[in-house]
């Protein structure tokens, strides 16, 4: 059961300012439908609506990923699916957005059981060159000495 404080968020705020993408797709080889990918996920795709997004990637985890990196990825999932207790995975594969562009995606997912769904994946996702600017400036700027 989640922990909350006094105030209340809607989910929906949680997911919009998240530092990254949401994306939740079954865990079923033969049917790796994308059920929901937050507003970040578009973005990264180029995309302008969740419909646009499911028509770019045919509505699948297999048409999220680059053709190339697909197999490798599924590969790498299921490998630390399988040797993580907590059914976590990890790993890093390429895009291609709406316009065309190539794009390095850091893919943080969960294997869980839902009880009306089934197996899903549950992914954070970040576009790795953004994550690269991000991490670049916090380290390179200044930060404020503390006083003791």
């Amino acid at each position: 059961m989640p922990v909350k404080s006094e105030y209340s968020f809607d989910p929906a705020d949680i997911l919009e300012h998240l530092p990254g993408g949401v994306l939740v797709y079954r865990a079923n080889k033969e049917n790796e439908e994308i059920l929901f990918a937050s507003k970040e996920v578009i973005d990264i795709f180029e995309c302008a609506d969740f419909d646009e997004f499911l028509t770019h990637v045919n509505g699948t985890f297999k048409g999220f990923v680059h053709p190339e990196d697909y197999e490798r990825a599924e590969e790498i999932i299921w490998s630390h699916i399988h040797s993580s207790e907590h059914h976590l995975d990890y790993l890093v594969y390429r895009i291609i957005t709406k316009s065309g562009t190539i794009k390095e995606i850091d893919d943080f997912g969960r294997l869980v059981h839902h009880p009306e769904y089934g197996d899903l994946f549950f992914v954070f996702i970040h576009d790795m060159m953004h994550k690269y600017e991000v991490l670049y400036n916090a380290i390179t700027t200044p930060q404020p000495q503390e006083t003791l």
